[in-house]
């Protein structure tokens, strides 16, 4: 690929900028194109929207314990975090989907 001098200077002076000055050019760009930029922060992770609908359906068998989760897949579950997400990324996951189930409380209404 031929890349004119002209680009090459612009895509030196995109490396130079900070990440805010980065995201503001994408903007910026995506403006003058007409798409719409939704920053990654913002995007939703299919595999977490499967993990949330496997919580909803499953979490109940576990009061009390950490889930470990990898889209609708439990890794690991147990009431120690650190044990939890050891267990998940010794399965291959680096970042897992940790949840801690709450256990049903005895008394969860108050009047006073």
């Amino acid at each position: 690929m031929n890349v004119s001098e002209n680009v090459k200077s612009i895509l030196q002076r995109i490396a130079e900028l900070s990440p805010g000055e980065m995201a503001e050019l994408r903007l910026q760009w995506d403006r003058r194109n007409g798409s719409q930029f939704i920053p990654s922060e913002l995007q939703t992770d299919p595999k977490d929207e499967a993990a949330f609908r496997w919580i909803n359906e499953h979490g109940d068998e576990y009061p009390g314990e950490w889930l470990a989760l990898d889209g609708d897949q439990l890794l690991a579950h147990g009431t120690d975090l650190a044990e939890v997400a050891a267990a998940a990324r010794a399965a291959g996951i680096q970042f897992p989907l940790l949840h801690l189930v709450e256990p049903p409380r005895e008394h969860p209404y108050i009047r006073s």
